[in-house]
Protein backbone atom coordinates (compact mmCIF):
# COMPACT_ATOMS: atom_id res chain seq x y z
CA UNK A 1 0.00 0.00 0.00
CA UNK A 2 1.28 3.39 -1.07
CA UNK A 3 -0.65 6.49 0.07
CA UNK A 4 -3.70 4.57 -0.08
CA UNK A 5 -3.44 3.09 -3.69
CA UNK A 6 -2.48 -0.67 -4.12
CA UNK A 7 0.35 -1.07 -6.71
CA UNK A 8 0.76 -3.78 -8.98
CA UNK A 9 3.70 -6.05 -9.07
CA UNK A 10 4.44 -8.73 -11.66
CA UNK A 11 6.24 -11.70 -11.32
CA UNK A 12 8.85 -13.35 -13.66
CA UNK A 13 11.05 -16.55 -14.09
CA UNK A 14 14.71 -15.60 -13.74
CA UNK A 15 15.96 -18.22 -15.06
CA UNK A 16 15.18 -21.18 -18.09
CA UNK A 17 14.61 -24.81 -17.97
CA UNK A 18 14.19 -27.79 -20.39
CA UNK A 19 13.08 -31.27 -20.23
CA UNK A 20 14.05 -33.95 -22.94
CA UNK A 21 11.25 -35.05 -24.92
CA UNK A 22 11.17 -37.99 -27.17
CA UNK A 23 9.16 -37.68 -30.70
CA UNK A 24 5.64 -38.24 -29.96
CA UNK A 25 6.13 -38.00 -26.24
CA UNK A 26 3.55 -36.14 -24.71
CA UNK A 27 4.07 -34.88 -21.26
CA UNK A 28 1.55 -33.47 -18.13
CA UNK A 29 3.30 -31.25 -16.43
CA UNK A 30 1.49 -29.18 -13.46
CA UNK A 31 2.82 -25.91 -12.03
CA UNK A 32 2.90 -24.68 -8.84
CA UNK A 33 4.13 -21.21 -7.66
CA UNK A 34 5.10 -20.54 -3.84
CA UNK A 35 5.58 -16.84 -2.40
CA UNK A 36 8.49 -16.47 0.29
CA UNK A 37 6.60 -15.37 3.77
CA UNK A 38 6.91 -12.25 5.12
CA UNK A 39 6.85 -10.13 1.42
CA UNK A 40 7.37 -6.11 2.56
CA UNK A 41 6.80 -3.05 0.86
CA UNK A 42 9.03 -1.25 -0.88
CA UNK A 43 9.37 -3.94 -3.81
CA UNK A 44 12.14 -3.56 -5.88
CA UNK A 45 12.20 -5.26 -9.68
CA UNK A 46 14.69 -8.12 -9.37
CA UNK A 47 13.73 -8.52 -5.87
CA UNK A 48 13.06 -12.29 -4.96
CA UNK A 49 9.04 -13.21 -4.91
CA UNK A 50 9.30 -16.96 -4.28
CA UNK A 51 9.87 -19.28 -6.88
CA UNK A 52 7.76 -21.44 -9.37
CA UNK A 53 7.48 -25.27 -8.98
CA UNK A 54 7.47 -27.97 -12.02
CA UNK A 55 5.32 -30.82 -11.12
CA UNK A 56 5.22 -34.16 -13.30
CA UNK A 57 3.47 -37.49 -12.16
CA UNK A 58 3.31 -35.28 -8.87
CA UNK A 59 6.82 -34.89 -8.04
CA UNK A 60 8.97 -31.72 -8.37
CA UNK A 61 11.18 -31.84 -11.31
CA UNK A 62 12.30 -28.36 -10.64
CA UNK A 63 12.27 -25.06 -8.88
CA UNK A 64 12.20 -22.07 -10.51
CA UNK A 65 12.90 -18.73 -8.76
CA UNK A 66 10.42 -16.07 -9.47
CA UNK A 67 11.55 -12.18 -8.79
CA UNK A 68 9.55 -8.66 -8.86
CA UNK A 69 9.14 -7.66 -12.44
CA UNK A 70 9.19 -3.52 -13.23
CA UNK A 71 7.27 -2.06 -10.05
CA UNK A 72 4.24 0.30 -11.81
CA UNK A 73 2.65 3.20 -9.40
CA UNK A 74 0.06 3.78 -11.30
CA UNK A 75 -2.78 4.88 -8.72
CA UNK A 76 -5.87 3.24 -7.72
CA UNK A 77 -7.37 4.09 -11.10
CA UNK A 78 -4.32 3.13 -13.17
CA UNK A 79 -4.07 -0.12 -11.11
CA UNK A 80 -7.85 -0.92 -11.69
CA UNK A 81 -7.68 -0.11 -15.55
CA UNK A 82 -4.68 -1.81 -15.54
CA UNK A 83 -6.25 -5.35 -14.20
CA UNK A 84 -8.94 -4.96 -16.38
CA UNK A 85 -6.75 -4.90 -19.64
CA UNK A 86 -4.85 -7.72 -18.98
CA UNK A 87 -7.87 -9.55 -17.73
CA UNK A 88 -9.60 -8.62 -21.45
CA UNK A 89 -6.34 -9.76 -23.22
CA UNK A 90 -6.35 -13.19 -21.41
CA UNK A 91 -10.35 -13.72 -22.15
CA UNK A 92 -9.62 -12.36 -25.58
CA UNK A 93 -6.41 -14.51 -26.42
CA UNK A 94 -7.96 -17.56 -24.79
CA UNK A 95 -11.23 -16.96 -26.11
CA UNK A 96 -9.84 -16.17 -30.32
CA UNK A 97 -6.96 -19.17 -29.57
CA UNK A 98 -9.72 -22.18 -29.41
CA UNK A 99 -10.32 -21.36 -33.08
CA UNK A 100 -7.53 -21.72 -36.08
CA UNK A 101 -8.42 -18.46 -37.57
CA UNK A 102 -7.35 -16.53 -34.20
CA UNK A 103 -5.31 -13.78 -36.36
CA UNK A 104 -8.53 -13.79 -38.88
CA UNK A 105 -10.80 -13.32 -36.09
CA UNK A 106 -9.05 -10.37 -34.29
CA UNK A 107 -8.72 -8.16 -37.37
CA UNK A 108 -12.59 -8.96 -37.66
CA UNK A 109 -13.17 -7.74 -33.77
CA UNK A 110 -10.53 -4.41 -34.96
CA UNK A 111 -12.68 -3.94 -37.86
CA UNK A 112 -16.08 -3.78 -36.11
CA UNK A 113 -14.53 -1.97 -33.05
CA UNK A 114 -13.70 0.62 -35.14
CA UNK A 115 -16.52 1.09 -37.09
CA UNK A 116 -18.66 1.23 -34.13
CA UNK A 117 -16.17 4.12 -32.21
CA UNK A 118 -15.70 5.84 -35.67
CA UNK A 119 -19.53 5.84 -35.88
CA UNK A 120 -19.70 7.30 -32.11
CA UNK A 121 -16.96 10.05 -32.42
CA UNK A 122 -19.20 11.22 -35.71
CA UNK A 123 -22.51 11.39 -33.52
CA UNK A 124 -24.20 9.04 -36.30
CA UNK A 125 -24.27 5.67 -33.56
CA UNK A 126 -27.47 5.34 -35.05
CA UNK A 127 -26.19 3.75 -38.51
CA UNK A 128 -25.01 1.13 -36.68
CA UNK A 129 -27.98 -0.03 -35.72
CA UNK A 130 -29.54 0.51 -39.06
CA UNK A 131 -26.47 -1.78 -41.03
CA UNK A 132 -27.13 -4.54 -37.92
CA UNK A 133 -30.50 -4.82 -38.85
CA UNK A 134 -30.29 -4.52 -42.87
CA UNK A 135 -27.19 -6.44 -42.84
CA UNK A 136 -28.78 -9.20 -41.05
CA UNK A 137 -31.41 -9.36 -43.73
CA UNK A 138 -29.71 -9.20 -46.69
CA UNK A 139 -26.88 -12.19 -44.80
CA UNK A 140 -30.33 -14.56 -44.53
CA UNK A 141 -31.47 -14.37 -48.53
CA UNK A 142 -28.44 -14.50 -49.38
CA UNK A 143 -28.01 -17.79 -47.84
CA UNK A 144 -30.91 -19.24 -48.74
CA UNK A 145 -30.01 -18.25 -52.35
CA UNK A 146 -27.10 -19.72 -51.62
CA UNK A 147 -28.35 -22.85 -50.10
CA UNK A 148 -30.65 -23.71 -53.18
CA UNK A 149 -27.82 -22.77 -55.93
CA UNK A 150 -25.01 -24.75 -54.40
CA UNK A 151 -27.72 -27.46 -53.74
CA UNK A 152 -27.99 -27.75 -57.10
CA UNK A 153 -24.70 -27.95 -58.44
CA UNK A 154 -23.32 -30.21 -55.43
CA UNK A 155 -25.88 -32.67 -56.45
CA UNK A 156 -25.19 -32.72 -59.91
CA UNK A 157 -21.46 -33.05 -58.93
CA UNK A 158 -22.21 -35.83 -56.30
CA UNK A 159 -24.20 -37.72 -58.90
CA UNK A 160 -20.70 -37.52 -60.86
CA UNK A 161 -18.97 -38.89 -58.27
CA UNK A 162 -21.22 -41.67 -57.43
CA UNK A 163 -21.39 -42.79 -61.06
CA UNK A 164 -17.56 -43.44 -61.29
CA UNK A 165 -16.85 -40.27 -62.68
CA UNK A 166 -14.05 -39.25 -60.05
CA UNK A 167 -12.28 -42.45 -60.41
CA UNK A 168 -12.43 -41.85 -64.30
CA UNK A 169 -10.86 -39.14 -63.37
CA UNK A 170 -8.34 -40.13 -61.76
CA UNK A 171 -7.22 -42.77 -63.55
CA UNK A 172 -7.04 -40.40 -66.54
CA UNK A 173 -4.88 -37.43 -64.42
CA UNK A 174 -2.54 -40.03 -63.49
CA UNK A 175 0.20 -39.69 -66.38
CA UNK A 176 -0.34 -36.28 -66.36
CA UNK A 177 0.13 -35.74 -62.64
CA UNK A 178 3.35 -38.51 -61.89
CA UNK A 179 5.98 -36.42 -63.68
CA UNK A 180 5.22 -33.16 -60.62
CA UNK A 181 5.89 -35.77 -58.11
CA UNK A 182 8.95 -37.69 -58.65
CA UNK A 183 9.35 -38.75 -55.28
CA UNK A 184 6.45 -40.72 -55.15
CA UNK A 185 7.52 -42.63 -57.92
CA UNK A 186 7.41 -45.72 -55.38
CA UNK A 187 4.74 -44.79 -53.39
CA UNK A 188 1.17 -45.46 -55.08
CA UNK A 189 -0.96 -45.19 -52.01
CA UNK A 190 0.25 -41.10 -51.71
CA UNK A 191 -0.02 -40.50 -55.27
CA UNK A 192 -3.39 -42.82 -55.40
CA UNK A 193 -4.96 -39.67 -52.88
CA UNK A 194 -3.45 -36.99 -54.14
CA UNK A 195 -5.23 -37.71 -57.87
CA UNK A 196 -8.52 -38.39 -56.17
CA UNK A 197 -8.02 -34.81 -54.41
CA UNK A 198 -7.23 -32.77 -57.34
CA UNK A 199 -9.78 -35.05 -59.42
CA UNK A 200 -12.58 -33.85 -56.77
CA UNK A 201 -11.63 -30.42 -56.66
CA UNK A 202 -12.27 -29.90 -60.75
CA UNK A 203 -15.55 -31.49 -59.79
CA UNK A 204 -16.09 -29.04 -57.65
CA UNK A 205 -17.04 -31.26 -54.81
CA UNK A 206 -14.33 -29.23 -51.98
CA UNK A 207 -15.79 -31.32 -49.42
CA UNK A 208 -14.68 -34.88 -50.85
CA UNK A 209 -11.56 -33.23 -51.88
CA UNK A 210 -10.49 -32.63 -48.01
CA UNK A 211 -10.03 -36.03 -46.70
CA UNK A 212 -8.67 -37.23 -50.31
CA UNK A 213 -5.64 -34.40 -49.11
CA UNK A 214 -5.58 -34.97 -45.74
CA UNK A 215 -4.62 -38.48 -46.39
CA UNK A 216 -2.56 -38.08 -48.83
CA UNK A 217 -0.40 -35.91 -46.78
CA UNK A 218 -0.20 -38.56 -44.00
CA UNK A 219 0.57 -40.91 -46.33
CA UNK A 220 3.89 -38.65 -47.28
CA UNK A 221 4.62 -37.95 -43.47
CA UNK A 222 4.79 -41.52 -42.61
CA UNK A 223 7.69 -42.19 -44.64
CA UNK A 224 9.11 -38.55 -44.36
CA UNK A 225 12.92 -39.21 -42.82
CA UNK A 226 12.63 -35.40 -41.14
CA UNK A 227 9.15 -34.83 -40.26
CA UNK A 228 9.96 -31.20 -39.25
CA UNK A 229 10.34 -30.38 -42.59
CA UNK A 230 7.78 -30.47 -45.70
CA UNK A 231 8.69 -32.91 -48.46
CA UNK A 232 8.57 -31.75 -51.96
CA UNK A 233 5.58 -33.98 -52.72
CA UNK A 234 3.63 -32.00 -49.54
CA UNK A 235 4.77 -28.64 -50.94
CA UNK A 236 3.69 -29.76 -54.44
CA UNK A 237 -0.10 -30.93 -53.43
CA UNK A 238 0.12 -27.49 -51.53
CA UNK A 239 0.60 -25.53 -54.40
CA UNK A 240 -2.44 -27.91 -56.21
CA UNK A 241 -4.55 -27.30 -53.54
CA UNK A 242 -3.90 -23.60 -53.26
CA UNK A 243 -4.20 -22.80 -57.06
CA UNK A 244 -8.19 -24.23 -56.91
CA UNK A 245 -8.45 -25.50 -60.18
CA UNK A 246 -11.94 -26.18 -60.78
CA UNK A 247 -14.33 -27.05 -63.87
CA UNK A 248 -17.42 -26.02 -61.79
CA UNK A 249 -16.36 -23.15 -60.00
CA UNK A 250 -19.94 -23.56 -57.57
CA UNK A 251 -19.78 -20.75 -55.05
CA UNK A 252 -18.58 -18.32 -57.84
CA UNK A 253 -22.05 -19.61 -59.54
CA UNK A 254 -24.27 -19.74 -56.44
CA UNK A 255 -22.72 -15.83 -55.30
CA UNK A 256 -24.02 -14.29 -58.94
CA UNK A 257 -27.10 -16.15 -58.87
CA UNK A 258 -27.98 -14.92 -55.82
CA UNK A 259 -27.15 -11.29 -56.61
CA UNK A 260 -29.50 -11.31 -59.64
CA UNK A 261 -26.72 -11.99 -62.56
CA UNK A 262 -28.54 -12.70 -65.95
CA UNK A 263 -26.22 -15.59 -66.71
CA UNK A 264 -24.52 -16.48 -63.44
CA UNK A 265 -22.34 -19.46 -65.48
CA UNK A 266 -20.91 -16.89 -67.82
CA UNK A 267 -17.99 -16.62 -65.48
CA UNK A 268 -17.17 -20.68 -65.65
CA UNK A 269 -14.50 -20.02 -69.02
CA UNK A 270 -12.36 -17.62 -67.24
CA UNK A 271 -12.34 -18.73 -64.06
CA UNK A 272 -11.02 -22.16 -65.62
CA UNK A 273 -8.35 -20.07 -67.45
CA UNK A 274 -7.21 -18.19 -64.68
CA UNK A 275 -7.19 -21.54 -62.74
CA UNK A 276 -5.14 -23.07 -65.22
CA UNK A 277 -2.54 -20.28 -65.24
CA UNK A 278 -2.60 -19.97 -61.29
CA UNK A 279 -1.93 -24.11 -61.49
CA UNK A 280 0.91 -23.45 -64.27
CA UNK A 281 2.57 -20.30 -62.29
CA UNK A 282 2.44 -22.70 -59.12
CA UNK A 283 4.14 -25.73 -60.55
CA UNK A 284 6.66 -23.62 -61.98
CA UNK A 285 7.77 -22.00 -58.97
CA UNK A 286 7.69 -25.05 -57.20
CA UNK A 287 9.78 -26.66 -59.92
CA UNK A 288 12.18 -23.89 -59.72
CA UNK A 289 12.66 -23.39 -56.08
CA UNK A 290 12.66 -27.09 -55.84
CA UNK A 291 15.88 -27.20 -58.08
CA UNK A 292 17.70 -24.09 -56.56
CA UNK A 293 17.06 -25.57 -52.81
CA UNK A 294 18.70 -29.22 -53.83
CA UNK A 295 21.38 -27.11 -55.76
CA UNK A 296 22.16 -25.47 -52.96
CA UNK A 297 22.20 -28.34 -50.24
CA UNK A 298 24.59 -30.03 -52.58
CA UNK A 299 26.84 -27.35 -52.15
CA UNK A 300 26.63 -27.53 -48.86
CA UNK A 301 25.94 -23.62 -48.38
CA UNK A 302 22.77 -23.53 -46.64
CA UNK A 303 20.43 -25.74 -44.63
CA UNK A 304 16.89 -25.09 -46.07
CA UNK A 305 13.49 -25.48 -43.63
Amino acid sequence: IDKGYPQYVGAIVAQGYSWPVGIGEQLELKYLIQLEPGITAPIRAGDRLGHLAILYQGTTVAKLPLVADQVSHRGWLGYKLGVFLDNFRQLLLRELGESSGMMSNLVWLLMILGGIIAAAATGQIDLVAKSIVSGGEQAITLCLALVAVLSFWMGIARVAEKAGLLRVLARLLVPFLRPFFPSLRDDDEALKHIVLNFSANLLGLGNAATPFGLKAMRAMQDKNSDPDTATDAMCTLLVLNTAGMTFIPSSVIALRAASGSQDPTATVAITLLAGVVATSTGLVADYLFRRLRHRVAKRGKHKWH
